[in-house]
């Protein structure tokens, strides 16, 4: 388990900066942890792009309140290679 751990965020295949990441647990899950009364309509979204970004599938969100909630995203390798391979077609085919 890592806390504060620093990764490398990467577009269509491009290092574009670095992200510290609150919890990585067994080098294969992020844990987004959050505690508010409420969270906003789109609080997966942070963690979601934190999954696209990186080399990591699988995300926990963990939100603490009078009564604590869970949830878990999921967005596999092979799905964001498909959709850098479509993403950068035109500029395979200029190479």
């Amino acid at each position: 388990m890592v806390r504060e751990s620093p990764v490398t965020v990467t577009y269509r295949g491009i290092e574009v900066g670095r992200q510290r990441l609150d919890l990585i647990v067994d080098d294969k899950v992020i844990v987004e942890v959050k505690s508010s009364e409420q969270l906003p309509r789109d609080f997966t979204r942070q963690l979601y792009n934190y999954l696209k970004a990186t080399r990591f599938e699988v995300g926990l969100f963990l939100h603490f309140r009078r009564s604590a909630d869970f949830y878990r995203i999921v967005f596999k390798n092979d799905d964001k290679e498909r959709r850098n391979a479509s993403g950068n077609s035109e500029r395979a085919a200029d190479r």
